[in-house]
């Protein structure tokens, strides 16, 4: 079900809000008209721009904010958000796949690890465990069960994450607005009306760029994945016919081939799931909303520090 954010609703807040303060700086001009306060005069004209200034950025804002979604529902079908939640849900169910496909080979693997052959040429007798050596097998395919619950957990917080903004961080914009009509609140509203453009417009649409390198990369997989080394396995496969000899050479160790056809059918997607999609482009997409919500805020009037943030990372 697609979402859709009622704008006319937000209109209506942010210019109330908006018709409040001018109410305010009128009725200051008047006292001080009434009472030939100078300063007080001159204060209520410079806030009265402030505030039309207000007016006018929440009407850039929100045509701007109404422009991207509609534009975004009638090409994709969706806004960025959705896009984006759609995209993380592959990525999730992705994850899924594989971690599935490693603990059934886990299983497989252990169930020869732990297989034992009782010899008793003597009385007593003796055991012999043949497989012993996938030992290191099992517990490379353990790390990897316990990456992608990892990953699976980080793109599941990025959706809440996503559903959060979506959802709560629209109230940043009128109060945003508000307090940046008064002098005493003002570099608070730029912060805040920095923190909404950084998060909320551009933020979803970082995630669809990410949805768009995703949908390229899953074509190159399908190209040149794993299917290749099982053809090249049965002697077949394209480098056989760049290099028959070498082809004809592996061909009798089918078996190996298999094997290790098998672990890069799961192995490499995983690896790349994990290290590009949940890890770089999430990160990258955090770094970049961060450095742009900091310089946003300078042109509002504010100062956001986000240099501390840099130990996390």
């Amino acid at each position: 079900m697609t979402y859709v954010v009622n704008w006319s609703d937000w209109y209506s807040i942010t210019f109330a809000v908006i018709s409040v303060v001018f109410a305010l700086v009128a009725f200051a001009y008047m006292i001080g008209m009434g009472f030939h306060l100078s300063k007080l005069q001159a204060w209520a004209k410079d806030e009265l721009y402030q505030a039309i200034a207000s007016a006018l950025l929440a009407i850039l804002i929100l045509s701007f904010a109404t422009t991207i979604n509609a534009t975004m529902v009638i090409i994709y079908g969706q806004d960025p958000f959705g896009i984006a939640s759609s995209y993380i849900n592959s990525i999730v169910a992705s994850l899924l796949v594989f971690f599935v496909s490693i603990v059934s080979m886990d299983a497989v693997f252990g169930l020869f690890q732990n297989l034992a052959l009782k010899a008793m040429p003597t009385q007593t007798g003796f055991n012999i465990s043949p497989f012993t050596g996938l030992a290191p097998v099992t517990a490379m395919l353990t790390m990897g069960m316990e990456a992608l619950l990892g990953g699976i957990g980080l793109m599941i917080g990025q959706n809440a994450f996503l559903s959060f903004i979506r959802n709560q961080l629209q109230i940043l914009l009128p109060i945003g607005l508000a307090l940046r009509a008064f002098p005493f609140s003002r570099s608070a509203g730029g912060a805040m009306i920095a923190v909404f453009l950084g998060f909320y417009i551009f933020y979803p649409f970082l995630w669809v760029f990410d949805s768009a390198i995703y949908n390229e990369t899953i074509v190159t997989l399908a190209l040149a994945g794993s299917s290749r080394n099982v053809l090249n396995a049965l002697g077949i496969g394209s480098s056989c016919s760049e290099n028959p000899m070498s082809c004809s050479t592996n061909t009798p160790n089918f078996g190996g081939n298999m094997f290790l056809a098998m672990v890069n059918a799961i192995a490499y997607p995983a690896i790349l799931y994990l290290f590009i999609f949940v890890l770089l482009l999430p990160m990258f997409n955090l770094i970049v909303v961060l450095v742009l919500i900091n310089e946003l805020a300078k042109v509002f009037g504010a100062e956001i520090d986000v240099g501390g943030l840099s130990g996390l990372i």
